[in-house]
């Protein structure tokens, strides 16, 4: 089960960017183009999208990839994060509509199952930067902590730290209509740790190598600017 979870989030960082063919109420409803700017223009460009008029009313919509077109847009994400036992602090650096790079710190606890990360981490956004979907990437050092059944219905104790690899989907959800204030992030993140795992934990020398899985669901509270 944890391996099919960790192929799912895997695969959403994949997600690529593609050009949609949507109808002239499609376009109203999902990216706010009103009947008016359709009259104006057989062209738009808004929010790091283009808009193409391609007759019998349908558009085609392109993301714009490059970082000119994303002028007045927020550069700082700065956020604090809630779990369901735990918490976190996250800086991001918007560099274009599609990419952006920062650092973070976590702690979650699932009462005996529990993971503390240190990371830097990068997003890919394939959908509309305001209110967008992501894919994310975090690397950088952890443990993580739990029981492990090692038989005679003895489940003992263990810590596994070293190298810690994070892939999360999430979705950033920017309210007003201007580039810059108050956001939303919902997130769930699969912390991997690749190192030494002890059974007693205050005992770093008794460790073997191995892979150590936890689940992180989290919501961010935060401003841009």
């Amino acid at each position: 089960m944890k391996k099919a979870m960790i192929l799912v989030f895997l695969i959403a960082l994949t997600i690529p960017l593609f050009a949609e063919i949507v109808t002239s109420a499609e376009l109203t409803e999902k990216y706010g183009i009103s009947y008016e700017d359709r009259q104006k223009s057989n062209y738009i460009e808004r929010d790091g999208y283009s808009f193409q008029y391609l007759g019998d009313g349908t558009w085609e919509v392109t993301r714009l990839r490059s970082s000119s077109s994303s002028g007045g847009m927020a550069r700082n994400w700065i956020s604090g994060e809630i779990s369901i036992f735990g918490g976190g602090l996250r800086y991001d650096f918007q560099i274009n509509n599609v990419i952006s790079v920062g650092v973070t710190g976590f702690f979650n606890t699932l009462i005996l199952w529990n993971a503390i990360g240190f990371q830097a981490a990068a997003r890919f956004y394939p959908g509309v930067m305001k209110n967008s979907l992501y894919g994310e990437l975090g690397l950088g050092f952890g443990w993580i902590t739990g029981t492990e059944d090692v038989g005679f219905f003895i489940d003992l104790p263990y810590i596994t730290r070293g190298f810690m690899a994070t892939p999360a989907i999430g979705w950033k959800i920017k309210f007003g209509s201007k580039p810059k204030g108050f956001f939303i992030n919902p997130q769930l993140g699969v912390p991997i740790v690749f190192g030494k795992r002890t059974y007693d934990i205050w005992n770093e020398n008794d460790g073997k190598f191995k892979v150590g899985v936890h689940v992180r669901p989290a919501i961010g509270f935060g401003g841009a600017f």
